[in-house]
């Protein structure tokens, strides 16, 4: 969403509030003429504004998905990167790190904690003064299994497999920083 509309965003916003008031006070005053005409100009504006605002959306959308396709060969290889060297719980250290280059080379500063086997980022969106936070997250241990699959990039790390899927949550996670990265510029708040 462009800067252009997120003002209007924030417009409707603020005005709803303004609307639903006019609308009742339509109802309450017996639709006295002046009243009624007032309230139907506002809805023809609101009706307006929501035009515009699915229109805005559909170059946001289309923007997301365009590069959500971009990225995805990156999520494929970042994924059986992931499977091929799972840590357990409270070891996953060089999984923090490849998680912290990789938000690095997004251009996002990531931040190691619980002695270096977590990572945190933040993207704070360029739209506006919100203070709004969303937080997203993933899984990043693995399992004290014994791989059996015959692919390509099965566990290199014996006894230790990605059984429960926390390899695609962490591709998946990286995915949506590396499209919110680009993003930002469309949103308030942080994530």
């Amino acid at each position: 969403m462009s800067k252009k509309a997120s003002f209007f965003l924030r417009v409707y916003q603020n005005n709803i509030k303004r609307v639903c008031s006019i609308s009742l006070s339509i109802q309450m005053q017996c639709f006295c003429y002046e009243t009624w005409t007032h309230g139907l100009i506002n809805i023809f504006m609101l009706s307006l504004f929501l035009i515009l605002m699915i229109y805005l959306m559909n170059d946001l959308i289309q923007k997301i998905n365009n590069l959500a396709h971009q990225f995805y060969p990156q999520a494929v290889e970042i994924r059986r990167h992931l499977h091929q060297y799972p840590e357990l719980s409270g070891q996953e250290r060089q999984t923090a790190n490849y998680i912290a280059e990789h938000l690095s080379k997004m251009g996002i500063k990531p931040t190691k904690m619980l002695d270096d086997t977590a990572v945190i980022a933040e993207i704070r969106g360029e739209c506006g003064q919100a203070e709004q936070t969303i937080v997203l997250r993933a899984d990043m241990d693995a399992l004290p299994i014994e791989e059996k699959n015959n692919v390509e990039f099965v566990s290199k790390n014996k006894g230790v497999m990605h059984a429960c899927g926390h390899d695609m949550h962490m591709a998946n996670l990286l995915s949506a920083a590396y499209v919110l990265n680009h993003i930002k510029d469309s949103f308030d708040g942080r994530v």
